[in-house]
Formats: structure tokens, C-alpha cells, sequence
């Protein structure tokens, strides 16, 4: 008597051998379905008359192929998925359903092969472990306190401290934020933290550590626009001190453009570099009516600071960075505009708005849009790439964030206000044009990179137009190791 073999009979086969040998297995995954092939070979002969014969073998000796690793001698094994398949495609040619038949009682069924075919879907397992109790709910952070997404830094402990150089950059929005005060926290400390838009008597915290100017030789200039070096006192003065400070202080005689400032240091024997170009949404009001002497005023202080001959310039640069690629291949009098039509988008569109300002009262109809005509967009490329081109024409590196892109999506939907490459999830250092543009460029003839990252201090909610500020900055500040040579 013919007789099919289901996966239930498996099942209870399984489980009665698995109680004999007194071992516990996991045989929720087994899936499958035993087939006599010999009484499979008399099922074959009687529908072989049959018009979709042909088919019905072709799919079965397709999954013969997929399975002949378990094909054992009479007894064959096929997936419960492939055979239920098989039968609801076939129903209906021969009595409305294919009973595969099968000679083989279940009682004789040996143990053995059975286990060999499931040996990938029988887990020995140990005992189950009670289910640990479900953690609190840890409470909300008061205000203050700042939550980032992990950092992860090379390791560097080969290294002494001697010949190892940490700074950071940071603007710090002239510390007007109402949560400027927040500590960052960090893997380590900094040596240096390079400050722009500095406010007077700025303290930072960093892990707990208080960084501050030591006096006003560590600042360059006045107002919103001073650039500063901080150090934590305790420590950087005694063992690595800061020293020989030079200030270059730029000031427009137009009057069309803001103070610029630098300041050049020297530390672990290495001249380090602090600066804030031009550029941003109070100097870009020019761009349209003097464009060839905001990019002079805007590339005249990094002339001045290379002259100076540093070996690391580190600052707000106010230009997006783009990659290494397109800037090696940049040259000002030859531009292609749809090469940076992806990595400049936001400033294009950017440009455009500020070209077309809304109307004060409103109008009715509205004026027609303006779009930006090829050399405009060329402008703005040049805005943008010729401090950096300057900058690898000189024989600098830059230094790119590993954190430069987005892998901890939860945390970019969470917490980043995406960019125009919302696909792309890329990281930013400034809030308003939502790119980066604080950066660090090196000598590698003179310090090896080791690590650089974006710490993001910027949240979605931030809201830069109340009063105060609510944020710590409108930029995140960079981090970045150096081994010196």
C-alpha cells in the first residue's frame, strides 16, 4: 500500500529518536518531504502519456539537480517548498492532485539518514537561559547634556605623546547658543582646540576637561570674527607648550567685507595654522556685484598664512570641500559645470535664492524667477575650489573625516537634517549651508595623518532663530590626530 510520508510523520519520527537519545534539538526548521524514487519511477511511467509530461519532468529533474546532494540511494529528499510546487502546479492532470506514492513503511525508516539530511537544520542546543529582565528605561538627558554617535578612532598607543599632535577645530557661533556651555563628550582630549568666531573668555568642555584661551596673545583679531587657540591649562603648558604666536589680521578697505583673522602657533614643533575666510550669507550679498574682489579678499589671508610656511592650516574655510578628485582635476579657466553639478548642488540652489529674494510687501504676480546663467555658476565654483586648489598646489594634504559619510542611518534620520543628497546620507560641519566646510590640510613631509572625525553636536531640532540660539553651534567641530615626523 502506497503511502506519503509528511513532514508531521518527520517531525514525530525525529522527536521519538531525539527522547530515546536523550539529546535536545532544534527541529523547527526542518522543511522537507521523503520520497520513494522507485515507486516515483512507476508514478512517472503512468502520466507519461499525459500532455504535460514533458513540463512536469523538466521541473522535476530540476529539482533532482538542486537537491542530489541528498539523493540516497531509493530514497530521495526534496524540499517541502519544491514539492508542494510541484503539486500545486500539476494538480489537476491526474485525479486533481499527485500523490507521490511510497513503498517505504514510516517505522523503517532508519534514523540515521534522516539526521544526515537535516544535520544543517538540527541545532543542538543547550538549555534555554531564563529571559534576562528588561532594562529600565533610561531618563530623558537634562539640558546640557549632549548624546553623539559613537566615534571610533584608529588605534594610536604605539605612538608617545611626544610625537603625537591632537587638535580640533571648532566655530563656535561666538558662543551665543543657549547649550554652548554643554560638554562634549569624546574618546580623548585635544591638545589644541582652534576656534573661530570666538567669543572673549571662551571655555569649552571636552569630556569633562575645561579648555580656555591662556591669554590674549592666543587671540587674533576682535569681534564676532577673532579666531582663538585653546588649551587645557593644566596639562598643555607644563608638558607640550603653545608658543610664538603670529597674527594676521585682513581688513577690506571698501568696507564691503569683514575683518578676516589668523593665528599661527607653534606646538610638539609644529606650526599649526588657525583661520576663517570670507564667505557666508553676509559677504555672499556681494557675490552677484563684486565677485572678483570677494574671491581676492577671500584667498589674500591664505596667501598671507602659506607664506608663513605651516605645516598644518585647519579653520572655517567657508568653501564646500568636495573630494580629492574633482579638485586635482580643477582647473579655474577650464570649468565643466556638470562636474559639480551633484557636489555643488546645495550652493547653486543656494546662489539662486539669494538672487531672487522675496519681495517686501509681496507682489502679485510674483516676479519671474531668475536662474543662474553659466558664469555665475562658474563663480561659485571658483568660490568654492580655488582656496582648496590653492591649497594642493601648495603641497598640502587634506585631511578627510572616516566619518565623512553616514553608515548609522537610524541615527542620520534621527538627528541630521539630510542634505540635497538625502540618498547619500553625507556628514556636514555647517548647519546652514549643510556642508563641509571646516576642514584640516597637512604637510606630509613633515606629520602622518592618523585619524579624523566630525563630531556631531548638531541636532534636527536646533533652531537658530530664536532668541537665544537653541543649540551649541551652528557648526560641528573636527577632530583630527597627527604623528610627527
Amino acid at each position: 500500500m502506497s503511502q506519503q510520508i509528511t513532514k508531521n510523520d518527520i517531525l514525530g519520527e525525529l522527536n521519538n529518536k531525539i527522547s530515546q537519545n536523550q539529546q535536545i534539538y532544534n527541529v523547527n526548521l526542518i522543511e522537507n518531504t521523503i520520497v520513494d524514487l522507485e515507486s516515483f519511477k512507476i508514478f512517472q511511467n503512468e502520466i507519461q502519456h499525459l500532455p504535460e509530461f514533458q513540463n512536469f519532468m523538466r521541473d522535476f529533474a530540476q529539482i533532482k539537480m538542486k537537491h542530489k546532494r541528498i539523493d540516497n540511494g531509493n530514497i530521495f529528499y526534496m524540499l517541502e517548498t519544491d514539492y508542494n510546487a510541484l503539486i500545486n502546479k500539476y494538480s489537476g492532470i491526474t485525479q486533481g492532485i499527485i500523490n507521490i506514492p511510497t513503498t517505504v513503511p514510516i517505522q523503517n525508516i532508519r534514523y540515521e539518514d534522516i539526521k544526515k539530511v537535516y544535520e544543517t537544520s538540527i541545532i543542538v542546543a543547550p538549555p534555554t537561559p531564563p529571559t534576562p529582565p528588561t532594562p529600565p528605561t533610561p531618563p530623558t538627558p537634562p539640558l546640557g547634556t549632549l548624546i553623539i554617535p559613537p566615534i571610533t578612532l584608529g588605534d594610536t598607543s604605539s605612538i608617545t605623546e611626544d610625537k603625537k599632535l591632537k587638535l580640533m577645530t571648532y566655530n563656535i557661533y561666538g558662543g551665543k547658543c543657549n547649550n554652548f556651555n554643554t560638554m562634549i563628550p569624546f574618546p580623548t582630549n585635544p591638545d589644541l582646540i582652534l576656534t573661530q568666531e570666538t567669543k572673549d573668555k571662551a571655555e569649552i568642555t571636552i569630556s569633562n576637561t575645561k579648555f580656555s584661551i591662556l591669554d590674549n596673545n592666543f587671540y587674533s583679531g576682535d569681534g564676532g570674527e577673532r579666531v582663538g587657540v585653546l588649551t587645557d591649562n593644566n596639562k598643555s603648558q607644563v608638558l607640550y607648550p603653545v608658543s610664538n604666536p603670529i597674527k594676521i589680521n585682513k581688513t577690506d578697505p571698501s568696507n564691503k567685507f569683514a575683518k578676516k583673522n589668523s593665528i599661527i602657533i607653534d606646538c610638539k614643533n609644529i606650526k599649526i595654522a588657525n583661520l576663517h575666510l570670507e564667505g557666508g550669507r553676509f559677504a555672499d550679498q556681494e557675490f552677484f556685484k563684486n565677485f572678483n574682489d570677494l574671491l581676492k579678499y577671500k584667498l589674500q589671508l591664505l596667501y598671507d598664512v602659506i607664506a608663513t610656511n605651516p605645516d598644518i592650516i585647519c579653520g572655517d574655510f567657508n568653501s564646500v570641500m568636495i573630494t580629492d578628485t574633482l579638485i586635482n582635476s580643477y582647473d579655474s579657466t577650464n570649468i565643466t559645470i556638470k562636474d559639480y553639478e551633484t557636489t555643488l548642488g546645495n550652493q547653486f540652489n543656494y546662489f539662486e535664492k539669494l538672487n531672487n529674494p522675496k519681495a517686501t510687501p509681496p507682489v502679485s504676480p510674483p516676479p519671474p524667477k531668475k536662474p543662474l546663467t553659466d558664469d555665475e555658476k562658474k563663480k561659485i565654483i571658483r568660490l568654492n575650489l580655488d582656496p582648496y586648489k590653492l591649497l594642493l598646489d601648495s603641497n598640502f594634504k587634506y585631511a578627510k573625516p572616516s566619518n565623512d559619510y553616514f553608515t548609522d542611518e537610524a541615527y542620520f534620520k534621527t538627528n541630521i537634517e539630510p542634505t540635497f543628497l538625502t540618498s547619500k546620507k553625507f556628514n556636514i560641519t555647517n548647519r546652514r549651508g549643510k556642508d563641509i566646510i571646516d576642514c584640516f590640510w597637512y604637510n606630509p613631509k613633515k606629520v602622518r595623518l592618523l585619524n579624523t572625525v566630525i563630531i556631531n553636536i548638531m541636532k534636527k531640532d536646533d533652531d537658530l532663530k530664536s532668541k537665544p540660539n537653541k543649540c551649541i553651534s551652528d557648526h560641528n567641530p573636527v577632530y583630527s590626530e597627527f604623528q610627527v615626523l
